[in-house]
């Protein structure tokens, strides 16, 4: 039986859209800091694939053997693919899913500019038919993406199909919410700002049972509003 592990946010707030009127680079880089990824870790990927959105670091809870092979839903342009992909190295294999064109198309040069060999990216929608095998996979990381779907259970579905029995595991970061939206008050800018999408923490749970998974864990629990703030702190602390 597949397990799965979750770092879940909580919040009123955006998980995807950090704040960077100001000082791009500076709120760039305190907004990774603030999802707990190593700079040191990020130093050896590639510049571009770093976008400083997501609500944590999935790849940091996978425990991603040499050799594995990984899949990334909603990959983006790639951050969590190339960290995974310098961990399984040549004799493993690293592939992100996701749907946009854009996105793509930007981790796709990313890879061939960087010579990394050992990944792949294919187009998607996580909630139907993945271009991927069942019971081949023995990572699934997804980060802050899994709220955006508007039936999780089907995503949840897609994952438990194509984990291998028994040893494959999914590792994800997403947002809860201490209550969800009525679907007649959903609003599709906040939507993609990840808040009218979000489940409470039961719900976002049950949707993965009824998707199959059994062992379920939280691996780390935290405010946004907490996350935020001390993103905040950071950007006081540099202007002293």
């Amino acid at each position: 039986m597949p397990s799965s592990s979750l770092s879940l946010s909580s919040s009123s707030s955006s998980c995807c859209s950090p704040n960077t009127e100001n000082n791009e680079n500076s709120s760039l880089s305190s907004s990774i800091e603030s999802i707990r990824y190593n700079t040191k870790d990020l130093e050896s990927i590639p510049e571009s694939s770093i976008l400083g959105v997501g609500c944590g670091n999935p790849v940091k809870f996978a425990h991603i053997k040499e050799g594995d092979t990984v899949v990334d839903f909603g990959s983006g342009a790639g951050i969590d693919v190339f960290l995974a992909a310098n961990i399984v190295k040549e004799r493993g294999k690293v592939i992100g899913v996701d749907m946009t064109d854009d996105m793509l198309k930007k981790a796709r040069y990313n890879a061939q500019k960087h010579g990394y060999t050992n990944v792949e990216f294919r187009q998607g929608d996580i909630e139907n038919k993945v271009p991927l095998e069942d019971n081949s996979i023995d990572v699934i990381t997804s980060n802050c993406v899994i709220n955006l779907t508007t039936n999780k259970t089907n995503a949840f579905k897609e994952i438990y199909r194509i984990l291998k029995p028994e040893v494959g595991i999914m590792v994800i970061s997403d947002l809860i919410t201490d209550k969800e939206v009525n679907f007649n008050s959903i609003d599709a800018e906040r939507w993609c700002r990840c808040i009218d999408g979000a489940l409470t923490k039961d719900n976002y749970m049950k949707s993965m049972r009824e998707a199959g998974f059994k062992n379920i864990k939280i691996l780390d629990e935290k405010s946004y509003l907490e996350l935020e703030s001390q993103e905040q702190r950071r950007e006081d602390n540099k202007k002293k």
